[in-house]
């Protein structure tokens, strides 16, 4: 039987309830919120992490083909035809590595924000469960820490 200790509470809907039952309810939603906003976070700090590893593929692709291109200049030959095919590589080819850097660089510029998303939803949720007396917990993996004696970019 319910006693003094726990009086009855009417909720923002006009429902009457004592008021462990409410606090049960609202404990429920809390964590029902916050494991949507984590799996939020954890989804787009995976995204974000995906998306920088792509970027890198891309330069690892520039630098394979400028590996493979490498001394192309000598081997075209040296008559006419192989002016003209040096004459439209030597245009050609600094755009087409730019455009693997372009790439690269835009990958980068979303995953980056997709990364500023997952940091603003992750402030956002903090400043929700304040109101609550709860702090909000980033999921995403933490980087590692730097070990002595190695330079890490």
């Amino acid at each position: 039987m319910a006693g003094e200790n726990d009086p009855w509470v009417r909720t923002s809907d006009g429902r009457i309830m004592r008021q462990s039952e409410f606090l049960r309810i609202q404990d429920q939603q809390i964590r029902a919120y916050t494991t949507q906003m984590s799996a939020m976070i954890e989804e787009l700090g995976t995204l974000s992490s995906e998306l920088h590893g792509h970027s890198g593929e891309v330069y690892s692709a520039l630098w394979t083909l400028q590996s493979d291109m490498e001394g192309i200049d000598g081997k075209i030959g040296t008559d006419e035809n192989a002016d003209k095919v040096r004459h439209n590589w030597n245009q050609a080819y600094p755009q087409v590595q730019e455009i693997f850097r372009a790439t690269a660089r835009g990958i980068t510029t979303i995953a980056d924000g997709i990364s500023r998303s997952a940091d603003m939803l992750l402030a956002a949720e903090n400043e929700t469960l304040q109101g609550f007396g709860r702090r909000a917990v980033d999921p995403r993996p933490r980087p590692p820490a730097p070990r002595p004696g190695r330079f890490i970019e």
